[in-house]
């Protein structure tokens, strides 16, 4: 699957779940692993409920998505899924500030806020084990 299959898919289950579309990155072709990634965020009035993730790990699931593991306590959620070489981590909940900082630049970390929602990150693991091998030689 490319970047944009990814991508359209997430979005795809977000909608399922009842959920805006997510803001995706840029994947960083800058010779590190960047170019491997798939990240995104989208944002929720309140922690996500397990139901509404259920609903868009069907979806994912409808699409070819293997589900690996979900876990759900006092508003934070986990859902680990795989498709092919590709792994998807989905975490739902209210991050803090002071964390939601720590993930900024140095001049930005004085705007942070806390963020609630659900935070996306599917890796291209044949692609970060080719970036592995050209780094290490």
């Amino acid at each position: 699957m490319s970047h944009s299959e990814v991508r359209a898919g997430i979005a795809a289950g977000m909608r399922v779940g009842g959920f805006s579309e997510p803001r995706f990155g840029a994947s960083e072709d800058d010779g590190g692993f960047g170019v491997c990634l798939v990240s995104g965020q989208t944002a929720t009035e309140t922690d996500p409920s397990p139901k509404d993730t259920a609903l868009l790990a069907g979806e994912l699931k409808r699409q070819g998505w293997v589900q690996e593991f979900f876990w759900t306590e006092e508003g934070m959620t986990t859902l680990a899924m795989r498709n092919g070489v590709w792994k998807l981590d989905i975490a739902g909940g209210t991050l803090p500030k002071e964390e939601v900082a720590k993930r900024l630049p140095e001049d930005e970390r004085a705007a942070a806020r806390d963020f609630t929602g659900l935070s996306v990150t599917a890796v291209d693991l044949a692609c970060q084990d080719r970036v592995h091998k050209s780094l290490s030689s």
